[in-house]
């Protein structure tokens, strides 16, 4: 059991099992034990019933019809609202391969075909277990630490771009047939840039709060063949023309030195680590400075380096770069909710890189992420068909 609104729910189990025999034994014995147990005979059933009413623990078969163990297993990991639920999984595929790969996309536990009901209320008991642990310790975070300081600035950093969306609108709502082209332009123009600022705020709330528990301790399958990956240098350059546009940074004072040999790959998560740290780097850049983007290799190893010539850090300020913290916001003027290289540290920790930050009081500031490198089919583009190059500084 446990509460919901205030109420006592029962815990909610979905099996997936296309044998009936098994498929009635387990759920009359779990039944017995105090849960309440859904059904599927295949994979893609089970899936559409978690998806109508999210249970509290899955246990599948791997050797369904329609879908197989894997795909739901991949299918339910693809969906936050149902990342987080304890897949365990039921087969009698015991060899190494199959329990490798359902371990590495995400299940808990495997059990092998035959078992005793005992090794299923033990596996249940201890995962459940352990989610209401999870969940309370979030809870309990969230309570002391995070919603206090969303609570301080998050109106300030919803009203801004919102007054920055409303004031344009209702500007064009006001315009006649005399204005020009020109003029509606720019205040859509406007509008785009104040709501890419809230789509961010948003984001950046919702993939903190999910950091809390998806990525709690780094990764050894951040190179799995079934994890999506691209060249480092172009996850940089799909992010850096939103970034040079959410500050306004000049395109001429980027300067890019170096490189990574093509067919490197590196997660696609790592995007979102050079996003926030090319971010800050714009952000407390000092007017008119430049910034400076370095790639070295060195074996399998990559290292991204970007640099300001902006107000720098002192070393208690580097020691504590952590969530919702700003410094000297009230003096620099600093917009956001601190959360950028905070959440580029957890992403980065995951998949196995690291990030360092080197910056003396009155600066430069340059932070540094090293990241491995696996071969893969995932050349970069030429330097001629480059949007980077072309549109977003020199590279020498």
């Amino acid at each position: 059991m446990h509460k919901e609104e205030g109420k006592e729910v029962a815990t909610t189990i979905l099996i997936a099992e296309d044998q009936r025999d098994i498929l009635e034994n387990l759920s009359d014995y779990l039944e017995m034990k105090g849960y309440e147990v859904m059904q599927a005979e295949n994979g893609k059933e089970a899936f559409s019933m978690a998806v109508a009413r999210p249970p509290d623990l899955i246990i599948s078969d791997l050797g369904m019809p329609i879908w197989d163990g894997h795909r739901l297993l991949h299918e339910i990991q693809r969906e936050p609202d149902l990342a987080r639920i304890p897949f365990i999984i039921l087969t009698a595929w015991a060899d190494r391969g199959n329990m490798r790969k359902g371990l590495q996309d995400g299940a808990v536990d495997y059990i092998t075909k035959p078992f005793t009901l005992a090794e299923i209320d033990e596996a249940v008991k201890s995962h459940l277990g352990r989610k209401q642990r999870l969940d309370n310790s979030v809870h309990s975070y969230a309570m002391s630490e995070v919603i206090p300081s969303i609570l301080r600035y998050l109106p300030h950093e919803l009203r801004t771009p919102m007054n920055g969306i409303l004031a344009p609108a209702e500007m064009l709502l006001e315009m006649g047939a005399g204005d020009s082209v020109d003029d509606v332009a720019q205040l859509g123009d406007i509008i785009h840039l104040s709501a890419l600022r809230l789509l961010r705020v948003v984001d950046n709330i919702s993939l903190f709060l999910s950091l809390q528990t998806k990525y709690l301790s780094p990764s050894d399958d951040f190179l799995a063949p079934g994890i999506p990956k691209s060249h480092p240098m172009v996850l940089l350059e799909q992010v850096c023309p939103e970034v040079l546009k959410r500050h306004s940074f000049p395109e001429s004072l980027l300067r890019i030195h170096g490189g990574i040999s093509p067919g490197r790959c590196i997660p696609n998560d790592m995007g979102k680590v050079f996003e926030e740290i090319l971010d800050n780097a714009c952000q407390f850049a000092a007017s008119e400075s430049r910034l400076t983007v370095d790639w070295l290799e060195i074996g399998d190893k990559g290292c991204l380096t970007i640099g300001n010539e902006g107000p720098g850090m002192t070393p208690e300020q580097i020691e504590g770069v952590t969530s919702f913290r700003q410094f000297e916001r009230k003096k620099r003027e600093h917009q956001g909710l601190g959360l950028g290289l905070f959440i580029a540290q957890q992403l980065a920790r995951h998949h196995g890189a690291g990030i360092s930050i080197k910056s003396s009081s009155e600066g430069p500031t340059s932070v540094s992420v090293e990241f491995p490198l696996n071969d893969g089919d995932c050349r970069p583009r030429k330097p001629s068909e480059s949007s980077f190059v072309a549109h977003f500084g020199t590279r020498s």
